[in-house]
């Protein structure tokens, strides 16, 4: 079954991803009485004499509305108020687990910008913060402003703000990697949407000066015909060069590629014309602009290693490639076979694969996904994440028996020979065992399973070239303890 096809079972299982849970009991009439009349009387005439108490004694002092008008979902487009539930219900899902916020989700069958100012007016006093979701531009900038001038609670755009404030943490964090300056950086940003913009916006203020924005149209310039009001605003600040031209034209010599606008928009080529240890964040939803980009570091990375005297890379592929969506397999393989030659090219004796298990955190897939992946090449090698395995199994891995089918699932397949040389991670993950949650590191005697029970398997199965990967923090300190488990076996 497919990432896509378990998404569409699971939402029919759901029958949506919230639900209402009273904080206050109705067991008895004295309940009923508190909870509601006559009790409930007390805080609605506090209220009526000070507004601000309906943020003691409501839910307005912990939930929001997430607004959305289905005019701008994901990579979608214009989906409609119905079609734009899921997404609205899945932020709503993030607010509360991520963040304790409860959120309620309100799609609007309106696209007209006065309609949708209007409601969110009307409804803003049962909430304590609006977000707005998926609103397309340039009616999104003018929504959040007007609103922002008549409400008395927080409105945020997480199309902007969300994104920009992402995108820039990145930008700060890779340049260090490549050790280039902010000052010096030539940076392009393909979709001047809401997103787009925001992005240009927050850079600019940080103190990026050379940014070019483009349009499904090519760069915008200030010369421009049919810009809408927001386009020629930012031409004023941005193409300081006055370029003109397509995308292609515009990543030519530059630094930072940043991407929210269309599948498969840029290419190879385009990406080879960008100046040495180029940043590219390809983040168009739900398929990047360029899913090949992201090995542009690997090889970067392994003719480093080559040139230090390095004759073997291992790549975890789910560290190096988003898997969004199963559709993106095909491409996915292909760029992993790209990959290889490429890597081959630069002089490598050996060059490993690994596709990762990570639980419902995965990249690349399940178990048997993951294996699948390691048949396209013999020189894949699968890493196993056995914490995963345990969580998503409600605990079952403990005995030496649990282990034992797993290692027969990926001798199976693989055979004897590959699986003793496979990758094994042992992360710390949070899981629920009968409605209790559950944070462990594989080799706690509470909870995780024990280490001590799988070393001797895989000692006596001759696993004597397998890989402990080590993490940082307790991980690390968790696989050196492992290891030297393993070690008193021999």
């Amino acid at each position: 079954m497919t990432i896509n096809e378990k998404a569409l079972k699971l939402h029919e299982e759901w029958k949506g991803k919230l639900s209402t849970e009273p904080k206050a009991p109705v067991k008895t009439r004295e309940d009923l009485a508190l909870a509601y009349t006559p009790g409930v009387a007390e805080p609605c005439k506090e209220i009526a004499k000070n507004p601000e108490k309906a943020y003691v004694y409501t839910m307005k002092q912990n939930t929001i509305a997430v607004v959305s008008d289905g005019s701008a979902v994901l990579g979608l487009g214009n989906i409609g108020a119905k079609a734009a539930m899921p997404v609205m219900e899945g932020k709503a899902v993030l607010f509360k687990e991520l963040g304790g916020v409860n959120a309620v989700p309100i799609c609007l069958d309106t696209q007209d910008t006065e309609e949708i100012i209007k409601t969110v007016i009307n409804i803003a006093p049962a909430f304590g913060g609006i977000n707005l979701e998926d609103i397309s531009a340039p009616r999104c900038f003018e929504i959040e402003t007007r609103l922002k001038e008549v409400l008395d609670i927080p409105v945020f755009h997480d199309d902007q703000h969300g994104t920009a404030i992402v995108v820039l943490s990145g930008i700060i964090n890779a340049l260090k990697v490549v050790g280039k300056k902010k000052e010096d950086c030539k940076i392009v940003v393909n979709g001047s949407g809401a997103a787009g913009i925001a992005i240009t916006k927050l850079l600019l203020s940080y103190g990026f000066k050379t940014i070019t924005l483009c349009d499904s149209k090519g760069i915008i310039s200030a010369d421009n015909d049919n810009l809408n009001w927001i386009k020629k605003e930012m031409a004023e600040v941005t193409n300081l060069e006055h370029k003109h031209g397509t995308l292609a034209d515009a990543m030519v010599g530059t630094d930072i590629f940043i991407g929210v606008s269309a599948p498969g928009s840029v290419t190879q080529d385009m990406v080879r014309s960008m100046n040495k240890d180029a940043i590219i964040f390809a983040m168009a939803n739900p398929d990047p602009e360029n899913r090949e980009a992201s090995f542009r570091y690997i090889l970067d990375s392994a003719r480093k290693a080559v040139a230090l005297g390095g004759q073997r890379v291992v790549v975890h592929v789910g560290a190096a490639m988003k898997m969004e969506r199963s559709e993106a397999l095909t491409n996915c393989r292909a760029g992993l076979i790209e990959a290889y030659r490429r890597l081959d090219d630069i002089g490598l004796e050996q060059t490993i694969l690994c596709p990762e298990t990570m639980g419902k955190y995965s990249q690349i897939g399940d178990l048997r996904e993951t294996l699948d992946f390691c048949l396209l090449d013999e020189r894949m090698l699968p890493c196993i994440d056995f914490a995963h395995l345990h969580a998503l199994g409600g605990g079952s891995l403990n005995t030496q028996a649990d282990f034992a089918a797993v290692l027969d699932t990926i001798e199976s397949v693989l055979g004897l020979e590959r699986a003793r040389k496979m990758h094994m991670h042992f992360s710390t993950i949070e899981y629920t065992v009968a409605g209790e949650k559950r944070h462990h590191t594989f080799a706690e005697e509470k909870y995780g399973p024990r280490f001590e029970n799988l070393a001797p398997l895989l000692y006596t199965r001759g696993y004597d070239g397998t890989v402990i990967c080590e993490s940082k923090g307790t991980q690390a300190d968790d696989a050196m303890a492992m290891r030297r488990i393993w070690q008193a076996q021999a």
